[in-house]
């Protein structure tokens, strides 16, 4: 188990400018002022400088800050907002959303990291938001970014608020710190394309349809998809379906490293009602999907697949775990190991190990109940190229025959 804090430790603080809200609903947010954008940097042409929301409504627009400490995006209203159909860049977090009771909608937007060149700094979340009512995110891109935090729900479930991220694509989860020169340092915190902190007792919230790729030495995310202390409910639990995540890698490569695909109960406390059902899983080296401890939790239907190599043969990860592990490790009051399930999943993790009497480490059952999954060729071969290849592919038909749209649409 990791060690997942608040990883935000830098949060940006929050600037007082008004945006322009023009031709009814829609804000252009036009903030006039130098050419200058932090640090002395030449704001990138066709860019508008950083804006602040203070109204509900529709908003679309090209907006950059090179400042890390100054969000591109900062949402200050508890009135339903919209951003579409839009572009944003920033050394810092994209859209910010931190007020409290944000009710924020954003679709269509691609969100561009860019090195903050501040040795104390890796780049900021695409997304953030505090004790929201709602957040939707959906058919968006994001690159180089820290992918999207929400810490809190606000929310009423009567009403239908809720949380859902969905039909997004994401390259390149960065949690390294800038070395100050356009480069990286070796010094991280742990990130994620998506993580829940103190989410609790949540209806209806869905992590589901994104597709999420890492390159190794181009990227440094912590898990992709972690809830952390958070919880859905008995009758509906927090729902991560149906994502494709290729890629999760330490750095430097080939180190120790504790990242993976997607964590359920993640730092146990208050951690329960939540599921991974029908995720394709590619090679996020140290596991693939685990629960960490907290009741009422179901790994099922997934694909999990990963060679642990890297291009030139090491080991992706000195110490790699397993496929799937089903651990308490906090030994969580009243833990009933026969509501944490893992069924009917595939299974093939990394090259069989002496240790393992030449099996591989696909499944490790320590507090739950594990039935009905499979695993490649009784886990004694290393999964060949194709049968990942494979996985891909039918991934993708599965999307295509639900007719869902993954990424970015046109307006």
């Amino acid at each position: 188990m990791r060690d997942t804090q608040n990883n935000d430790r830098h949060r940006p603080s929050l600037s007082s400018n008004p945006v322009v809200l023009l031709f009814g609903m829609v804000g252009l947010g036009l903030l006039s002022g130098c050419t200058l954008n932090g640090a002395g940097r030449a704001r990138t042409p066709g860019f508008s400088g950083p804006i602040v929301i203070t109204q509900g409504g529709t908003y679309s627009g090209k907006w950059e800050s090179l400042d890390p400490g100054q969000p591109a995006v900062t949402v200050r209203t508890q009135d339903p907002v919209l951003i579409h159909n839009s572009t944003v860049r920033g050394a810092g977090t994209l859209i910010e959303a931190t007020l409290g009771e944000a009710q924020l909608r954003v679709r269509n937007v691609e969100g561009y990291g860019v090195n903050p060149n501040d040795r104390t700094r890796y780049p900021g979340r695409f997304v953030t938001g505090y004790n929201v009512r709602s957040l939707v995110v959906e058919h968006s891109h994001t690159e180089r970014t820290s992918g999207i935090l929400v810490n809190g729900w606000k929310g009423d479930a009567a009403l239908g608020q809720t949380i859902t991220i969905r039909f997004n694509t994401a390259r390149n989860i960065e949690g390294r710190y800038s070395d100050g020169q356009g480069g990286w340092q070796n010094a991280f915190d742990r990130v994620q394309f998506v993580q829940f902190d103190q989410v609790r007792n949540i209806s209806g919230a869905t992590i589901e349809w994104n597709r999420v790729e890492n390159v190794p030495g181009e990227s440094r995310v912590e898990d992709n998809v972690s809830l952390y202390k958070s919880s859905g409910t008995a009758s509906s639990p927090i729902r991560v379906n149906n994502n494709l995540i290729v890629g999760a890698y330490g750095w430097p490569l080939g180190q120790s490293y504790t990242g993976g695909g997607i964590m359920l109960g993640d730092a146990c406390e208050g951690a329960g009602y939540s599921e991974a059902v029908g995720n394709t899983v590619i090679e996020t080296s140290n596991y693939g999907i685990a629960v960490a401890g907290g009741v009422h939790q179901r790994i099922v239907g997934n694909v999990i697949l990963g060679r642990g190599l890297l291009a030139n043969g090491k080991f992706a990860d000195a110490d790699p775990d397993t496929g799937i592990y089903l651990r308490d490790y906090c030994r969580t009051s009243g833990h009933d190991p026969k509501t944490v399930i893992a069924s009917d999943n595939v299974i093939s993790w990394g090259p069989p190990q002496a240790k393992l009497a030449n099996l591989r480490a696909d499944i490790h059952n320590g507090a739950g109940t594990a039935q009905n999954n499979t695993l490649i060729n009784e886990g004694r071969v290393l999964v060949d190229e194709a049968t990942i290849r494979a996985a891909i592919s039918d991934w993708e038909r599965r999307a295509s025959a639900g007719r869902i749209s993954v990424g970015l649409v046109r307006p």
